[in-house]
């Protein structure tokens, strides 16, 4: 019995010691992938997100509250060795499930489907930043992805 009660104790004090991840209040996000899709000529592509929130208020309930995802596109500038701004386009993600998740700590993925990511001159060398708002003003991370495109 007391090789019972000091396994159980040694147990207990060996996951007392293990802490719950804690992110706070600013969400995260980060790119997890990006496709070119589409048949040649048009410029289209799939942008996959991570999302981690701790309070669940990332998402807008409406689309008139504002838009909560903020995307840029950069394009490389060989004479100057820097990269400059190409397009900046913003995106409203409503809570899905009609709010189940408001006020819960929630994970998942965005998927952006954009027909137009870049301007018409279609640079090769690119980097997408992007950066959400919570309902709380808190501002996530900037996201980044550097490709370089054949078409």
């Amino acid at each position: 019995m007391l090789r019972y009660l000091t396994f159980l104790l040694v147990f207990l004090l060996a996951f007392s010691c293990i802490k719950k991840k804690s992110i706070g209040p600013v969400p995260k996000i980060e790119f997890v992938d990006f496709k070119k899709i589409g048949p040649a000529g048009y410029d289209s592509a799939l942008f996959k997100l991570s999302y981690e929130d701790s309070d669940g208020d990332l998402f807008r309930d409406r689309n008139d509250e504002g838009p909560n995802l903020i995307f840029k596109t950069l394009s490389w500038n060989a004479d100057s060795g820097k990269y400059f701004t190409d397009l900046i386009f913003s995106r409203v993600v409503l809570q899905p499930a009609e709010g189940y998740y408001k006020n819960k700590s929630i994970q998942g993925y965005i998927y952006l489907n954009e027909a137009e990511f870049r301007t018409p001159s279609k640079p090769k060398n690119l980097k997408f930043e992007v950066y959400m708002i919570d309902l709380q003003s808190n501002r996530t991370n900037v996201a980044t992805l550097t490709r370089t495109l054949t078409e």
